[in-house]
């Protein structure tokens, strides 16, 4: 199936549902299909600003980093999620070298029956 026959699909599955369910009466879709060739890491670095730039051009934000559903938003969020873990790991290591801290832990597991005993006392 060619990627043009694709979309035509589901752009006509997702027209209908739209009318159906919803009584939505118009255009969803612009007119046409066009398919560009990536050629090389340049002309997919062009396309990838391009379309990193369409929210800002229609003004829904000031920078894609904004805009939730833009491939940088997400890198930023992921990148600020490894840097939360980095820095959870780094506090954790510093908690787990603390002598009183691994006794305390022992003691507490020692005054509560596993899972193993409790199945077997009942």
């Amino acid at each position: 199936m060619t990627i043009e026959k694709a979309m035509q699909l589901i752009k006509g599955r997702f027209s209908h549902r739209l009318t159906k369910e919803f009584g939505h009466l118009g255009e969803v879709w612009q007119r046409g299909f066009s398919e560009v060739q990536v050629l090389n890491r340049e002309s997919f670095m062009q396309h990838r600003a391009y379309i990193a730039t369409n929210p800002v051009k229609e003004g829904l934000v000031d920078s894609p980093e904004q805009y939730p559903y833009c491939f940088e938003f997400l890198a930023n969020k992921k990148a600020a999620g490894a840097e939360a873990l980095v820095h959870s790991a780094a506090l954790s290591a510093r908690l787990k070298s603390c002598p009183d801290t691994k006794q305390e832990i022992a003691e507490d597991r020692s005054d509560q029956p596993s899972n193993i005993q409790k199945a077997e006392s009942e």
